[in-house]
């Protein structure tokens, strides 16, 4: 089972190292909200979290589901994480462009609804 989780985990790695080399081109990455204005959609989603965090627990199946359903999603420790978004809080949710741009940043808990609704699933992705 571990073995698994792992080989999920370098696959999302390898997947959004292509995002971020500009390799994976999305189509149809735009959404509308009630006012009317158009938001990108993310193409991938990396949340920073820690092992003992209470809300960062109920994140992880989240993120899990999510990368099971066909979503660029990957979960990193805060100790791991060497971006340059600075990151105050955990549970931080970044979202990515195709081109690797950062395009939302969210602190907190969110529900599995509203993390799906900002991102394009990856088989729409080429």
């Amino acid at each position: 089972m571990k073995y698994a989780e792992n080989l999920l985990t370098i696959a999302a790695f390898v997947a959004i190292f292509f995002v971020l080399q500009g390799k994976i081109y999305s189509v149809g990455t735009n959404s509308s909200t009630l006012d009317g204005e158009t938001t990108q959609k993310a193409a991938s989603l990396t949340a920073v979290t820690t092992k003992t965090c209470p809300p960062c627990k109920k994140l992880k199946p989240i993120i899990k589901r999510l990368r099971d359903e066909g979503y660029m999603c990957v979960n990193l420790n805060y100790r791991d994480y060497t971006g340059p978004e600075k990151i105050k809080s955990v549970p931080t949710l970044l979202y990515f462009d195709k081109d690797g741009n950062l395009i939302d940043k969210e602190v907190g808990l969110q529900t599995y609804e509203h993390i799906k609704d900002k991102l394009i699933p990856a088989y729409k992705i080429s």
